[in-house]
């Protein structure tokens, strides 16, 4: 492995041959497919932007905002045209309670995962789960899961929703059903058809693990993970790198 950027970056989106990234100090960070640096996009301060998505149909990308409880719209020059708060919490007690950390576009829908639906995960209650968010309404419509353990990476394959339910190192897809198990704190997910690749982080959660889990892991990778044989191998990175978040193969 090699370093190409140093910063706080949390989503990665592939649009025309370039690689779109978002940086909590930094804002959008536009790169080509060698990771050589083309342009920033400055964001308004105060947003924490993780996931970013692109809807092709609206015309819009959107961010999920996690220091403001929010989903952000923006246009194609990354200025910020809306948003779609998850609760009246952020506002009246000045301070995030829901963790949203990542999403996906399919159609209309935003499909947004967060700690806690409720915004309660500060009082250790982890109703974690997603929620779709109308584009043209702007509207939430639905909740699709509110039992998760901090999820994130909300991602659709072959026509199925998957998720990393992530406290518990699970893999879910097909009904939010248990497809893989992993022994740390699961963030970062792609497929390439054949393979998962899965985010392995330090767990600085852990002990919520004790009794979860009889294997907990404090090693940071990447998980190749085979959904058929139920194989894996494991890519360490060095113990420097304690995070990881998000994962695209190229």
């Amino acid at each position: 492995y090699e370093k190409k950027f140093s910063g706080h970056t949390y989503g990665i989106l592939e649009k025309n041959d370039h690689l779109i990234m978002t940086d909590a100090n930094e804002g959008i960070l536009v790169f080509d497919k060698s990771l050589k640096l083309l342009e920033r996009f400055v964001l308004p301060s105060g947003l924490r932007a993780h996931g970013i998505d692109f809807s092709e149909k609206h015309d819009v990308y959107v961010i999920a905002s996690s220091e403001q409880d929010a989903v952000i719209f923006l246009d194609s020059k990354f200025n910020v045209i809306d948003k779609v708060n998850f609760s009246y919490k952020k506002a009246r007690l000045n301070k995030s309670e829901h963790h949203c950390n990542d999403l996906h576009i399919v159609g209309d829908s935003i499909y947004v995962s967060m700690f806690s639906v409720t915004g309660n995960y500060k009082k250790e209650v982890y109703d974690g789960g997603i929620l779709e968010i109308d584009i043209s309404s702007r509207e939430i419509k639905h909740t699709l899961s509110n039992n998760l353990s901090m999820p994130h990476n909300v991602k659709f394959y072959e026509d199925s929703m998957h998720v990393l339910n992530s406290l518990k190192g699970e893999l879910l897809y097909d009904n939010f059903s248990v497809k893989g198990e992993f022994p740390a704190f699961t963030r970062g997910l792609d497929y390439d058809g054949k393979y998962y690749y899965v985010g392995q982080s330090r767990n600085r959660n852990f002990s919520k693990s004790i009794g979860l889990s009889n294997n907990i892991s404090i090693d940071a990778g990447i998980i190749i993970f085979d959904p058929k044989t139920k194989l894996s191998r494991f890519l360490q990175v060095h113990p420097k790198l304690a995070e990881i978040h998000s994962i695209h193969t190229i």
